[in-house]
């Protein structure tokens, strides 16, 4: 599978069509009473663009893995920051899709110290009440990020000792994204 290929589809159904994977309706009472259209072209735009960036940064990850495999010999100083920086940015541009469908729809972004965790979780359940929306994540997609949301953070500390041995669960997931 290519990497980003769900949550595209995911976020192309959205735009398109006004509805939710699986044919939930999205939301029109939820952002009519908020004072503004969910579906905005540009805004949309911007999601589709983080997507694609997302896409194109896991894509090279995988690329990288598959040419140079899971021996650590293979895996020099700079293929090795090029696969961290590559899965960095990959999850860091996914999250920020996240964040911006949560401005289309009105919703307030995360806060606290586990911000990241906690938009993850918010996206993948549905909303009862006034602001009713179905869950925008499936549990599958959901549980990818997770596992893309911790291999970020191993990129982001690892500092000299990666095991290119922790790596297949993270591509697996940023396959699944």
């Amino acid at each position: 599978p290519v990497p980003g290929r769900c949550l595209s589809a995911t976020f192309s159904s959205l735009r398109r069509a006004g509805y939710a994977a699986r044919g939930f309706p999205i939301l029109s009472a939820h952002t009519r009473s908020r004072g503004r259209s969910a579906l905005s072209t540009l805004a949309w735009r911007d999601v589709k663009a983080d997507v694609d960036s997302m896409i194109r940064h896991f894509s090279g990850a995988q690329s990288l893995y598959d040419r140079l495999g899971s021996d650590a010999r293979n895996w020099d100083y700079y293929s090795t920051m090029a696969l961290l920086h590559a899965m960095q940015s990959g999850y860091t541009s996914a999250e920020a899709s996240l964040v911006r469908i949560l401005a289309i729809l009105r919703e307030d972004r995360p806060v606290g110290p586990d911000w990241h965790q906690l938009l993850i979780r918010r996206l993948a359940e549905p909303l009862d009440g006034d602001f009713a929306r179905p869950a925008l994540l499936s549990p599958e997609l959901a549980a990818a990020f997770l596992i893309a949301r911790g291999f970020r953070h191993r990129a982001m500390h690892v500092y000299d000792d990666f095991n290119i041995r922790l790596f297949p669960p993270a591509l697996d997931a940023a396959r699944t994204m």
